[in-house]
């Protein structure tokens, strides 16, 4: 088992990443998306960047703004777009929420079970955190795809390090 300060790096790596990220987006193309249906690019950062204390609310606490996946699907295609400025003000917020719940849990506390309405039940604090990270990097895959499809030059570096070496 990781420990609470082991998620703390990963998750710090992880945001910091994914601000350099949102900071190649054009300011033209935060209303745009591949494809009807999916969320734009002003959409995608903000999600990302939110979601980080939600997921905080969830660990701490089991308690979330949804009652379930459908729920926040909607609500997220309903948010407006964002731009980077914007999001990565509220990710840093999000990742300090996250960083002071993490904090304040024992070892014993990342073992017990917190409601996770994802999964329709009870989960451990630990697989939420990872849950958290997994989300936040599979719409941060999402946002460097759509880089990637409006010619915009990124690769693996900025995907898993952005600015840093």
């Amino acid at each position: 088992m990781i420990s609470r300060q082991q998620y703390l790096v990963s998750l710090e790596r992880m945001a910091a990443a994914s601000e350099s990220l949102f900071a190649l987006v054009p300011a033209d193309k935060l209303a745009w998306a591949p494809r009807e249906g999916m969320l734009t690019c002003g959409q995608q950062m903000i999600h990302a960047a939110g979601a980080l204390a939600e997921y905080a609310n969830g660990i701490a606490a089991g308690k979330w703004m949804f009652g379930s996946l459908q729920e926040i699907l909607t609500k997220n295609h309903e948010t407006p777009s964002v731009s980077a400025a914007v999001a990565t003000r509220v990710m840093r917020r999000s990742f300090q929420t996250l960083r002071t719940v993490l904090e304040s849990l024992s070892e014993k506390d990342l073992e017990s079970e917190v409601f996770a309405p994802q999964f329709g039940r009870e989960i451990p604090r630990w697989q939420l955190i990872v849950l958290c990270m997994e989300h936040h990097l599979n719409h941060k895959a999402e946002l460097f795809l759509y880089l990637r499809l409006l010619g915009i030059p990124v690769g693996t570096k900025e995907l898993y390090f952005g600015n840093a070496s």
